[in-house]
């Protein structure tokens, strides 16, 4: 069933087009869609996704998309070993994220906020640098999304204890 007529001032195009203009297969266009709800595309009256300029990334600089993700993680921390220069840890805990996308294409623009909870884990060290001491890690992040999908991450972050 088609979710909406597309609007017939903003350019549409069919999944064959965003997949040469992005370099992206139908395949991972529609799993996406699916997945994380970052790409929501119109429907033709006869069901074909129709994506607009805000969906997809021109290489020629038409378009300009962004993401941020802003969040919070609460965690628990498993030392493994202490007394050395170097110290392991393991993490992981409930983990929150504020997603914003936005795009511009042309006189359109537009972007939608989305709140979400997951779960986080990872590894890290602990190491002294200078006076300070800073941690190393890299965690596996994964937030639920509306429609049953995930949005995963993988960051590597740097940071000063206190």
């Amino acid at each position: 069933m088609p979710d909406e007529a597309p609007d017939a001032e903003v350019p549409r195009y069919p999944v064959r087009v965003v997949a040469a203009r992005t370099g992206l297969s139908p395949h991972v266009l529609r799993a996406w869609e699916r997945r994380y709800q970052v790409v929501v595309p119109t429907r033709s009256e006869g069901g074909q996704r129709l994506y607009s300029g805000l969906d997809m990334k021109d290489s020629n600089g038409a378009v300009d998309q962004g993401m941020t993700d802003f969040g919070g993680n609460g965690n628990a921390v498993f030392w493994i070993g202490t007394g050395a220069p170097v110290t392991g840890y393991l993490t992981g805990g409930p983990s929150y994220a504020h997603l914003t996308y936005s795009g511009t294409t042309g006189q359109f623009s537009g972007y939608t906020i989305q709140n979400h909870w997951g779960v986080n884990y990872g590894a890290g060290i602990e190491f002294p640098l200078g006076s300070l001491s800073t941690r190393l890690d890299v965690r596996y992040r994964e937030i639920s999304m509306d429609g049953g999908g995930t949005f995963e991450t993988i960051p590597i972050t740097f940071g000063i204890t206190f």
